[in-house]
């Protein structure tokens, strides 16, 4: 009995481990996790990219639009002609207050300018120093359009001649759509 109870007991006593097509498939497993990990973050990653491009790229065109507001809101009228507020449908020129490096501002001409592409048109600010600024991209073709007071009422020029008065606005028409910039003018 005893050689028989030997037996049953090597045989309980066997430790059991992995097989080789155990280990390889659990290896061949993890890597599968391991890419399927590493595709989801660089989808992460490009969404990140996107959305901080498209933010910047709101952030771009409200910058340009406040300033375009505030520009057009310090413009001035003199009665010496090259201080004259003029336009016409693809441009506007003023004389305006800029702010300057140290601080303060000083008086400037700016040129307002619609630069009309093949399917789209921007709005391109021409600074003093001769640089251009984008100050957005439409789908539709643009125009300006200036708005005068006369005699309590208002009407819509598609022109501003060398007047020595200011337009009371000048309007951006996009599509049907306008958006109006008041002048310096109250």
């Amino acid at each position: 009995m005893n050689a028989i109870a030997r037996r049953l007991t090597r045989g309980s006593r066997r430790t059991r481990g992995f097989t080789l097509v155990e280990v390889m498939l659990v290896v061949a497993l993890s890597g599968m996790v391991l890419l399927g990990g590493a595709a989801l973050l660089d989808q992460v990653a490009d969404a990140r990219d996107r959305l901080a491009h498209q933010a910047l790229a709101q952030d771009e065109r409200a910058n340009g639009e406040r300033l375009l507001r505030q520009l057009v809101r310090n413009s001035v009228a003199g009665a010496d002609s090259a201080e004259r507020f003029t336009g016409n449908a693809r441009s506007a020129s003023f004389l305006t207050a800029c702010t300057v490096p140290a601080g303060w501002r000083e008086r400037c001409r700016m040129l307002l300018l619609i630069d009309s592409l093949a399917d789209t048109s921007r709005v391109l600010l021409q600074l003093p120093d001769e640089s251009m600024i984008a100050l957005g991209q439409e789908a539709e073709h643009e125009r300006f359009v200036y708005l005068d007071r006369v005699g309590g009422g208002r009407r819509v020029l598609t022109a501003w001649g060398t007047s020595i008065a200011l337009p009371a606005a000048v309007g951006i028409v996009i599509a049907s759509d306008t958006v109006w910039l008041p002048t310096g003018t109250r």
